[in-house]
């Protein structure tokens, strides 16, 4: 249906998981502008995965995508039982790791990851235990790639919303 859920320049919502059409109208009182987007809201646990599919469809070396891998891998079980302290902690770990190492090879992916892995980290705490397996008590170990694991025991020491169309039509 049709609801205005704004009047303001800044706004804040909660949209539930699926596929929302949004119009902005914008008016000087003598000209008036409007844009039409649809936008999808993903459940948090999909946007990792998006994330997770950002990484590796990214030129990273093989090593470097399994580990980064791991740990979304591991905030995705975590944010499925609601584990909210554990999914924060793995998003950290992450960014940290891109910021560390692929930073230096590539920023604006590691800027994007960064920036994605942020506004997952924002609406985490959103989850319902009421609608999760376990009741969010699940304990996850800290993931390594084959590659941490052998280098660990060497002694060598992680958009929820996608744009998918849009008009503009000024009146």
């Amino acid at each position: 249906g049709t609801n205005v859920i704004a009047t303001t320049a800044t706004l804040t919502n909660q949209f539930s998981p699926g596929l929302h059409e949004f119009t902005l109208i914008v008016s000087d009182g003598e000209l008036t502008g409007t844009e039409t987007l649809i936008v999808e809201i993903l459940k948090t646990e999909e946007a990792v995965l998006h994330l997770q599919s950002l990484v590796q469809d990214s030129s990273l070396a093989r090593n470097e995508k399994a580990a980064l891998g791991n740990w979304l891998r591991v905030t995705v079980t975590a944010l499925e039982h609601c584990n909210v302290d554990q999914a924060v902690m793995f998003l950290e770990r992450f960014e940290g790791r891109v910021a560390e190492r692929i930073s230096v090879i590539n920023a604006k992916d590691a800027e994007r990851w960064i920036t994605i892995s942020q506004a997952i980290r924002e609406v985490a705490g959103l989850c319902d235990p009421a609608h999760r397996p376990g009741g969010g008590n699940g304990n996850q170990e800290n993931p390594k790639s084959k590659s941490e694991q052998e280098s660990s025991s060497s002694g060598h020491g992680a958009e929820a919303s996608e744009v998918r169309g849009g008009k503009s039509s000024p009146r």
